[in-house]
């Protein structure tokens, strides 16, 4: 039974998105660290899954927290059935219940029930396989197919199959995927959106091409920056882009108008 923690998280989370906290509404933050039982202080990710419990990717470790305490699971040199490596980029539930884990050496299928991972690697030989084994972001989509952004092209995952089909960027085709640096992946109306360091892209399942959005000098409602890192759709139907120079709303119904919202003091650019 999860504790009143995981409950309190859920009913923040409510109001939080649902904008009901004004400016004087007071939030109060509690604090968990390796003391805590937490496997490593630097966390990369948090995900809540359909149970309720809360999973944390550290540089050092996958974290399950039952809002009382946490379990560690890390890689294990020598057993195959520990995770593919220490530091976790992300995490994702499919329709199954199954988590996947992504990590800087494989893809992680973990298995609530005998709590062991299987690992999918790239494989020169097969085709078929993952593209690359550094994996920076995950999306399980509508279809319950699941989504790989890796440092060389953006892979989808039949989940009956198990295999591997791969996008990557060609110069000589004018709707291939804008960049093979994969930073985050979303889904709206069907509709899959892909971040890469060299703009922002549109997937139709029917063509297979990509619709890109890059950043235009001479128009401002262009997205603002061509290095997009994160992504994330809200409940009016807005698809909200962090890039390397601001943040932008792009209203889904009027695809060629970003909002921009930016810091005017110089920031430093930070890139994978």
């Amino acid at each position: 039974m999860l504790s009143s923690k995981i409950k309190i998280f859920l009913v923040l989370s409510f109001f939080i998105y649902s904008g009901l906290f004004s400016q004087s509404d007071y939030i109060n933050f509690e604090k968990f660290f390796v003391e805590d039982g937490l496997s490593e202080n630097f966390v990369r990710c948090i995900f809540q899954d359909s149970k309720g419990f809360l999973w944390i990717g550290t540089d050092d470790g996958l974290n399950k927290f039952d809002g009382y305490s946490f379990k560690i699971f890390r890689y294990e040199p020598g057993n195959p059935n520990s995770l593919s490596d220490y530091a976790i980029n992300a995490i994702v539930e499919d329709k199954n219940g199954i988590l996947w884990i992504a990590t800087r050496e494989g893809l992680n299928r973990f298995d609530p029930q005998t709590e062991t991972f299987k690992i999918f690697r790239h494989n020169p030989d097969d085709k078929n396989s993952l593209c690359n084994n550094f994996i920076f972001s995950l999306y399980a989509d509508s279809r319950n197919n699941l989504w790989i952004g890796t440092r060389s092209g953006l892979n989808l995952l039949d989940l009956k199959s198990g295999k591997f089909t791969l996008f990557i960027n060609d110069p000589a085709v004018s709707k291939s995927i804008s960049n093979n640096v994969i930073t985050s992946i979303e889904e709206s109306s069907g509709k899959i959106w892909v971040g890469t360091l060299n703009g922002l892209n549109e997937l139709d399942f029917v063509t297979g091409t990509f619709k890109s959005y890059k950043n235009d000098p001479k128009d401002k409602n262009s997205i603002i920056g061509n290095a997009v890192y994160t992504l994330r759709k809200d409940l009016n139907n807005n698809f909200w882009v962090g890039t390397n120079t601001g943040l932008n709303v792009l209203d889904l119904n009027k695809k060629n108008k970003f909002t921009r919202f930016i810091n005017y003091q110089r920031q430093p650019d930070y890139s994978y």
